[in-house]
């Protein structure tokens, strides 16, 4: 896509994402900030139009609203360059190093809990939460199965 001439104010999008952190053994939240540039007020309507459609203001603020998403998407789906957040959920200055994605994880912990501790949908919330939990201790305990996880997050 060719850029519109005319200069644009570049901006910050916070992204998070949800890893399994095997020092604290919990899922945690880290964040990353990716850079998104708009397009500028000047753009032509030719330009606009040739991506969305023809009110400019609705076009461009549309367009706008899309390329940040993908933004985020992409920051989203990189394993690098994701930082700590601090207590107001803030990325911080502290990179995050480790961990695996949160996803990876619950699925293990899913198949163990019905494998191993015979989970079973029909149980009641708390004997559900407590093979969940049983599953993660599992996990938590075995250093073969957390060595696996690290080595497959590794190559992500």
């Amino acid at each position: 896509m060719a850029t519109p001439s005319g200069t644009s104010t570049k901006q910050q999008l916070k992204v998070t994402r949800g890893f399994f952190d095997f020092d604290e053994f919990e899922t945690v939240t880290a964040g990353k900030l990716v850079d998104f540039t708009p397009l500028p007020n000047e753009a032509t309507m030719e330009q606009m139009l040739s991506i969305c459609g023809n009110d400019m203001k609705k076009m461009r603020d549309l367009l706008n609203e899309g390329l940040k998403s993908a933004t985020r998407d992409a920051g989203y789906y990189s394993d690098s360059g994701w930082y700590q957040l601090d207590e107001k959920k803030n990325v911080s200055a502290t990179p995050y190093e480790g961990g695996a994605d949160a996803s990876d994880v619950n699925e293990m912990k899913r198949t163990i809990a019905r494998t191993v501790y015979a989970y079973d949908p029909a149980d009641t919330a708390e004997q559900k939460k407590a093979k969940m939990q049983q599953a993660l201790d599992f996990i938590k305990g075995n250093p073969g199965i957390r060595e696996g996880l690290k080595a497959a997050a590794s190559k992500h």
